[in-house]
């Protein structure tokens, strides 16, 4: 995978209580991120939380059928996998990081090629100077077109 974009909840607990929203997308390997309605930057630090390739730790026995399902006008199948994609959980400021939840749907055409893959995810870990653990909330959409074809892709600025 070349590209991928997720879009990731904050919510603290503690003290403060609110929600923080952010975007991330990673093109060719260079990072950007908007916070809210802002502009994109370009992230020098970023650390991957999200697996980037979706595929590379999944195994054929970890998917399950789970029948016709339909993605914008089109039949597909949906496949479902339960287990946790990504390799260690690390982000940098982050200590104690643990997996919450994590669920993974693949859509797939008729002759089996993806379409769009959904990962959603939950984590609590802690930050430096609080007690109490931050909860991040991971909404990360995979779509692919033109699968096995050279692509062209455009960094959001």
């Amino acid at each position: 995978l070349r590209a991928a974009s997720s879009r990731t909840a904050c919510v603290f607990e503690g003290p403060t209580f609110g929600v923080w929203l952010k975007r991330d997308c990673v093109v060719d390997g260079v990072a950007y991120g908007k916070q809210g309605v802002g502009d994109w930057t370009v992230l020098p630090d970023f650390t991957q939380t999200q697996p980037l390739n979706p595929f590379s730790l999944l195994e054929p026995s970890d998917v399950t059928y789970l029948g016709e399902a339909e993605r914008d006008g089109h039949r597909v199948h949906e496949l479902a996998v339960a287990k946790w994609l990504g390799g260690e959980l690390e982000a940098e400021g982050l200590s104690r990081i643990e997996l919450l939840g994590s669920e993974f749907a693949m859509f797939v055409s008729t002759r089996g090629i993806p379409v769009e893959a959904i990962l959603d995810f939950s984590i609590s870990a802690y930050a430096a100077g609080f007690a109490r653990p931050f909860r991040f909330d991971y909404h990360v959409v995979y779509r692919f077109s033109d699968v096995g074809k050279p692509i062209q892709i455009r960094a959001p600025f």
